[in-house]
This record gives structure tokens, sequence and C-alpha cells, in this order.
């Protein structure tokens, strides 16, 4: 319900901003805005999942036709996550067996439409192509084959609905750093992919390059073309996932790059990801002409060295729309910016934790023209949140503290509500994800909290509910449960009752 409610907010403000003319190209959002346009029995009455489309909104419509569109609406994140969930249990039409370095690729060349081709090895393979569409790459559990080399994996233009699940990319190259991924890449430029899913991949030792980048544009002037050049609507990709992905030093590129670095994409989404720069080079996410994309439940680490930002939202060339994403619920720290939103580019961020960044928890930039930041919580980073002279943006109950220089830097003119705490008292998060590292000696649990809670938490290991062996602990007041498990439980995860 409270992710609903925050949500309906970033609608609302986003429907009437738009209706009003203040978006995009204006210097100022008007501050009557009315961010309660729903009663609490309309949001009560949203059944729909929150991945509504928030950018069709063009013109003002009633609250019955926008309760109308919400319900429905199937979400197109939810429909991606669905089968990436249901990856498992499908039954292989392939099995690979063989362990020649080659082998991987001519069994996808052997896939036919709606085949499902399952490894069953542990073996190192060269690069593959993937020039099919409607077919599904799983690993089966307790397999871990590998694929090395350049260009690990290569889309062709103009495939679609296509699942890789399970692979490790290891020492992968890239011929074109500033175009094409080490890891993942397009084949050539130019190219567009729809519904591509990555479920559970492991990304790790990138040699140069990015690790995953995928640019419509190419990298040479001389041939009529750049990785810089302006993105249209009309060159996106549409539904590209990566999820619950592993990213350990997976870009060395100091320019444009990151670990994830996507380039003209709608409906991107990157969920439930670990990316851990270990202070190497650029960026963990990096959005450029995206739209609709939705990046949440990740964690990013250790991006402190060359334009180390944890998340960075931007357009590259000049701007033919608004790059724009919602950011919720990640963990960001040891960053230079945790979160960087740049030219032309709007999100929506919210229960987001971020810390011991060098610079900012929070950067809105000059060219911005319209943010919305809900719920976030900045603490030990140089500053906490800061909006830049020129840029656009709301604050809402954020909570930034313990923060070097300043815990919010306005230079723009806005008058900070005061909603938004320096005290770590009266935030809440929805629900976060963190490994446990240590286990007692004598069989308990100890963990570290890193955020401030509000309400009772519930605490699960390993999506299972461990009853009659938990421990109460008080933080500001507010009790939380931690249900323990065994040595063999790896994260736990906060359910938030209110």
């Amino acid at each position: 319900m409270i992710r609903n409610i925050i949500l309906l907010s970033i609608l609302f403000i986003y429907t009437f901003a738009n209706a009003e003319g203040y978006l995009p190209g204006s210097s100022i959002i008007d501050k009557s805005i009315e961010y309660k346009k729903l009663s609490d029995q309309c949001i009560n009455d949203i059944k729909a999942t929150t991945e509504v489309d928030l950018s069709n909104y063009y013109n003002k419509q009633e609250v019955d036709d926008l309760i109308s569109e919400a319900e429905s609406k199937a979400g197109v994140f939810n429909l991606m996550k669905e089968k990436a969930d249901n990856v498992d249990s499908l039954v292989p039409d392939i099995v690979l067996t063989t362990t020649n370095a080659g082998d991987l690729q001519t069994a996808i060349d052997s896939l036919t439409t709606g085949e499902v081709l399952e490894i069953q090895t542990n073996a190192v393979y060269s690069p593959v192509i993937i020039s099919k569409s409607n077919i599904t790459i799983k690993v089966k559990i307790g397999y871990a084959p590998k694929i090395s080399g350049t260009y690990g994996l290569t889309l062709s233009d103009g495939i679609h609905d296509v699942i890789i699940s399970g692979i490790t990319f290891d020492n992968c190259y890239t011929g074109h750093s500033n175009f094409q991924g080490s890891c993942i890449t397009f084949g050539t430029q130019g190219s567009k992919v729809q519904d591509i899913i990555f479920r559970n991949i492991n990304f790790v030792n990138t040699q140069n390059g990015s690790a995953v980048m995928l640019s419509y544009h190419g990298e040479y002037n001389g041939a009529g073309d750049y990785y810089a050049s302006d993105i249209s609507e009309t060159e996106l990709s549409d539904k590209i996932a990566f999820i619950n992905c592993y990213f350990y030093n997976a870009n060395q590129e100091t320019i444009e790059g990151g670990n994830l670095a996507i380039r003209a994409v709608k409906h991107l989404l990157v969920s439930g990801c670990k990316i851990n720069g270990v202070g190497t080079n650029g960026r963990g996410i990096s959005l450029q002409g995206c739209q609709k994309a939705l990046i949440e439940n990740n964690e990013v680490l250790n991006f402190n060295t060359n334009g180390g930002e944890g998340i960075k939202i931007d357009t590259i060339g000049t701007a033919q729309f608004v790059t724009n994403a919602i950011i919720r619920e990640n963990k960001i720290s040891n960053c230079i910016e945790g979160i960087d939103i740049d030219d032309v580019s709007g999100a929506y961020a919210y229960n987001n934790i971020i810390s011991n960044c060098s610079d900012e928890g929070i950067s809105v930039d000059d060219s911005t023209p319209y943010s919305l930041m809900v719920n976030n919580i900045c603490y030990n980073n140089r500053r906490g949140i800061r909006l830049e002279n020129g840029a656009v943006a709301e604050l809402e109950k954020n909570s930034c503290y313990n923060n070097i220089e300043n815990n919010y830097l306005i230079e723009n003119g806005y008058s900070l509500p005061a909603g938004n705490l320096e005290n770590p008292s009266g935030v809440f998060i929805k629900k976060a994800y963190q490994k446990i590292d240590d286990w007692n000696s004598d069989g308990t649990n100890s963990f570290e909290l890193s955020f401030y809670p509000l309400g009772s938490v519930t605490v699960i290991l390993n999506n299972t509910v461990y009853q009659n062996e938990g421990s109460d602990y008080t933080i500001n007041g507010k009790t939380i449960t931690f249900i323990g498990g065994t040595t063999n439980g790896y994260k736990y995860k906060f359910i938030y009752n209110y």
C-alpha cells in the first residue's frame, strides 16, 4: 500500500505538471500543483500493479479515467518478472552436456521457435551470437558454465522474446569500448530488440569497456554515425530486463561507461542486482536516452574513481525527449555520487538508502526539467541531496543526516518543505535486502541495520519464515522482530507491517 501511495503521488504530480504545461522545458514548477488529487478511497480502490505507465499522460484526465487506466494495465515490468520467475520450471527441448568451446553456439543455432536449451556443464564456452527469436537459454541448477572472450553475447538486430539465465561472463573484451559491451552487446549500429530478459547472470572481471553496453548508435564519425549522436524515440528498443544479476569489477570504461550501460531503451527493468565496482572506473548503472525505466531493489557499491556514479540518468547528444526513470528501494554506498540525475532527465526516486559518497547522495543537475525525491535516506556523504541552480525538483519526507558539509544543498531557490528531516527519525523504507555475512559461533544470528525503519518488521530468510527463533530489537523506539534461520541463510528481507 505504501508503494502504491507513493507511486500515485508520482503519477499525479507528473500528470498535472504535464497538463499545465510545466513539463518539459519550463523553468519553474508551479508550487500549487495539487499533490492530493486522489482521496484515500480512490487510492484504496487501485488494485493494479505499481508499474503504471507514467509517461503517456500529456493531457489532463479525470480521476476516474486514471483509475480505469491503472486497473486495466497488467504491468509491463511485472510481466517480465513473471517470465523470469518461471524459467527454472521450463522443460528443456535440448540439453547441452558437451564441453567444447564452440558447442554452446552450435546448440543455440539448433533451437527452433519456442524451444528451451538447458546447459548441464561447467565448461568455458566461446562467445555466442543470438540471432533467433522466441528462445530460452538456461542453466540447470548446480552447474556454472562460463563464456569468455571478445563480445561474450551479441544480440542481433530485430530479435525478440529471448530469455538468458544462469550464465557467467568472465574475462570478456570489447573492440569498441564506447559502443559495444564486453559481455553483452549489439552486433551492429542501428540495432533494436524487444522483450529480452537476462536473469541470474554473473559479470566478473571485464577486461576493457563496459560489461553490458547496448547502444543504438556507433563509434565512428567516418561511418556517418557516432555513439554520441542524438537518440530519437523511433530508435528505442523495448522491454529489456536485468533481474537478479551480479556485477563484480565489470567496467573499465571511463568516458561514458558503466557496469550496466544502456542507451535508447524503453521499459528497461533493472531489479534485484548487486553491482560492486571494487573501486574501478565509471558507473554502476548508466541510462542515456531511455524512457520509462524502473531501477529497483539493487545494491550498488564502490564506484569512487573516475566518474563514479552509482546510478546515472542522462541524455546523450542533443536531447529529443526527456530521459526518465523510477529509482526505488536501492542501497548505494561508497560512490562519488549515489544517484545523479543529469541533462534533460527526470527521475522519481524514493525509498533509497545512500551513504558514504564523496560528493552527493543525490544530485539533480541544472538542466533537469522535473524530478521528485521522496523518503530517501542520505547519510555520511559529503552532501545529502543537492539541487543545482536551474534544477527543477520537489523533495518530500527525505532524511539527510550526518553528511559532512550539507544535509541539503539547495542552489536553485527552492524552499525546502518542513517534512524533509535532518535526523533519522520518521522515514520508512518499504523493503530492503542485505547479505548476512556474520554468523556467531553459537549459532545465533548477528547483523547490522544501516537504516532506520518505522513500524514492525518481520525478517524472512530465503523466502521462508522461521518461527519461534527470533529476538526483538529496538531501534529509535520501534520494534524489529528477526526470525532466524540456519547458517545456510544468505539474505534477510524486511517486511514492514503498517
